[in-house]
């Protein structure tokens, strides 16, 4: 491991302000300490003579031989004060936290079979590690990761390759990887058709271990991790686990969940508390057999996902508006706002107090100031909204029927 990378880990912790600052072990001023030095040597000998050891002067043979004694207690000290830092380092290797290795970009390369060998049925193939050169950039190449053929009437065919250099992909072009220095019968051409299988990686440091093994240990997953670039939730090593609403909140959101809802001890469609129940909500609908089925095998409690039961709104609102603000441009700055802050998957779940939201929503749009007026109703069945009874699993969404009156 480089030696600055203990460097790098303290400069992340110390911006970390909510943590519990580690106290230096050694955290004595060098100055201070050399002044008690030369304090102490010249202090009277026992019999009452002055001690010879009494200048002050810097260039004194025992003044040299004392700053050389603080500087080097200065060395020592430094490596006493990253105890700390190796703890880190150490508690990573006791939880199996190992830092990721660099990994080579992998990208497609589309090898085509000439038209005689079509046109003869002859079949072609392209072996292991045959190379493909870049036009562009001499240095870099790609090998193909395994053996291919092109029979029958096919005319490509698309094979991984890997990059010749370690680390995260660089700028390529469509079609620059072309070159074949190697004679492959009947293939008329080679070329990356931009597509990439992996986008490879640097070397993982130390601040990034530890924030994903952070992550691992509040998720309950120390496997692999979403810094490899992947994720895949049916591998058994991103297995979490479901404690406290957030780590709920946390899983089904990474599983495909715009807004997620938590709660705890409620069954939809059930009156009374449930204690040992966890039921979550998730937007869009179409996620919830996911989620539940992934969700499952982490959770210690009963457990149900449900969609969201979105209610559709409209009436009529007035809205004034500055004098710059032309008519046609009302409703788009309506639109806008209800769009980005009011409906899903914005929005608060089973907001008893939706006007308001729509209200400060709508204020915050530059051109109007003030909203005299909402009459709200649901969309469909025309009951107004004061006597709609709004659950927690509800998500309000204006329709484009809305009313709007612009005034000045």
């Amino acid at each position: 491991m480089a030696y600055d990378q203990h460097y790098d880990l303290i400069a992340r912790l110390e911006v970390e302000s909510r943590l519990i600052e580690a106290d230096d072990l050694y955290n004595f001023d060098d100055g201070a300490v050399y002044a008690a030095h030369m304090d102490r040597l010249a202090q009277p000998l026992p019999n009452g003579e002055e001690s010879p050891f009494s200048s002050r002067s810097p260039t004194s043979a025992h003044a040299i031989l004392t700053a050389r004694q603080v500087h080097l207690q200065r060395l020592i000290a430094h490596q006493f004060n990253l105890t700390k830092d190796r703890t880190w380092v150490q508690q990573f290797r006791m939880l199996g936290v190992e830092l990721q290795p660099a990994k080579y970009p992998v990208i497609n390369i589309v090898f085509r079979r000439s038209t005689e060998a079509v046109f003869n049925n002859i079949p072609v193939e392209i072996p292991l590690n045959t190379e493909v050169r870049s036009r562009i950039d001499p240095g870099l190449s790609v090998y193909t990761l395994y053996t291919a053929r092109i029979e029958g009437l096919g005319e490509t065919v698309t094979v991984p390759a890997r990059l010749n250099q370690l680390g995260a992909l660089p700028n390529l072009r469509r079609g620059e990887f072309s070159d074949i220095p190697r004679l492959l019968s009947f293939v008329e051409s080679a070329e990356n058709d931009g597509t990439v299988v992996s986008a490879g990686r640097p070397a993982e440091t130390l601040v990034e271990a530890m924030l994903r093994a952070r992550e691992g240990i509040r998720s309950g997953s120390l496997g692999r991790s979403t810094i490899d670039g992947t994720f895949d939730p049916e591998n058994v090593a991103f297995q979490g686990r479901c404690v406290t609403d957030r780590d709920y909140y946390y899983w089904a959101s990474q599983l495909g969940a715009d807004k997620v809802n938590v709660l705890k001890g409620i069954q939809y469609g059930s009156e009374g508390t449930f204690r040992d129940l966890v039921t979550v909500v998730v937007y869009p609908t179409d996620v919830r057999d996911l989620i539940f089925s992934l969700m499952l095998p982490m959770s210690l409690d009963r457990f149900d996902v449900i969609p969201a039961e979105v209610i559709p709104i409209d009436g009529k609102i007035q809205v004034r508006v500055t004098p710059q603000i032309a008519d046609f441009q009302v409703f788009n700055l309506v639109a806008g706002a209800i769009a980005s802050q009011v409906n899903p998957p914005y929005g608060t779940w089973g907001d008893r107090n939706f006007p308001a939201t729509l209200a400060t929503a709508l204020e915050q749009a530059e051109g109007i100031y003030a909203i005299p007026l909402i009459q709200l109703k649901h969309a469909e069945t025309g009951q107004p909204l004061s006597e709609l009874d709004i659950k927690p699993w509800n998500l309000l969404e204006i329709q484009n029927t809305l009313e709007i009156e612009a005034l000045r």
